[in-house]
């Protein structure tokens, strides 16, 4: 089983203080040298005069070489320990059978369909489950496995829209990364036709990955076509980027509904798509 940060950053500054040179014995005959040592930087807040010391602020980042130089440090050494203990064997039959049982979370209710969280038993990550209708069948919507070999990858619901058709979602990639939103709906085609935007119900990957809708504009100028802008998010920082989408052949009449549908799904965008064909 893999080490918390915390656990390493306690046995750490433990072993930091009282690192000795000779061999550690302890019952049932395990050995062990001593503890890997943990280099001590000081540095020091000032708290309405009082001095706060902390020579461990260093291993605050996750992500320096040497914080995870010194995580594995403390790994190696707890596994070490553990393939001498008799009881470990044990210890993980018993464990495992506790770890390993499904998990669901509340769901989110919209338009009769249930969005919720699951993972099964012997899963690492939660994927993200629609069910259409009380006595429905559960669909996985989005796999994080499928997204990355990574374990440390998850996945969870944002937000969903009142109608059930569009579904929010963010991605981490690892324990490290800021979230990265993602959104779920029809294909840009799909956005015309008898019942208009996301409409098809599919789920099918959309190109908003990480973007949220600012404005939106038609013309008929050949060839017609709408404007849209989105304010791109990376990490604290944010861009705004601006697409088009082709209107089809036929399709002008559509506009009105269309606009009440992306105001309907993104009330805090400008969407003016009246023309003056």
């Amino acid at each position: 089983m893999q080490q918390s940060l915390g656990l390493a950053v306690v046995m750490g500054v433990v072993a930091g203080a009282s690192a000795l040179s000779q061999t550690i014995h302890g019952r049932e005959g395990i050995t062990l040298p001593a503890p890997p040592a943990v280099e001590a930087i000081p540095v020091s807040d000032n708290y309405f005069g009082t001095k706060i010391p902390d020579s461990y602020r260093w291993l605050e980042d996750a992500r320096s070489p040497e914080t995870r130089a010194f995580i594995d440090a403390q790994n190696a050494y707890t596994a070490r320990y553990l393939k001498q203990a008799r009881i470990r064997p044990q210890a993980v039959d018993d464990m495992d059978v506790l770890e390993n049982v499904s998990e669901t979370e509340a769901p989110i209710e919209r338009a009769n369909s249930y969005f919720f969280s699951r993972r099964l038993a012997g899963e690492q990550q939660f994927s993200i489950y629609v069910r259409h209708g009380w006595s429905g069948k559960d669909e996985r919507l989005i796999d994080p496995a499928k997204l990355t070999r990574d374990p440390n990858s998850s996945v969870g619901t944002a937000d969903v829209s009142r109608d059930g058709t569009l579904l929010a979602y963010y991605f981490k990639r690892t324990n490290f990364d800021r979230r990265y939103r993602r959104l779920l709906a029809a294909q840009p085609e799909t956005w015309f036709g008898d019942e208009g935007l996301f409409s098809n119900g599919k789920y099918t990957p959309w190109i908003l990955s990480g973007r949220y809708l600012l404005k939106a504009t038609a013309a008929v100028d050949p060839p017609p076509h709408l404007t849209l802008i989105f304010e791109s998010f990376n990490g604290s920082s944010s861009t705004q980027v601006t697409q088009r989408v082709l209107i089809p052949d036929g399709h002008i009449a559509d506009l009105p509904m269309l606009e009440q549908k992306l105001k309907s799904h993104c009330p805090n965008a400008s969407v003016h798509l009246s023309t003056d064909h």
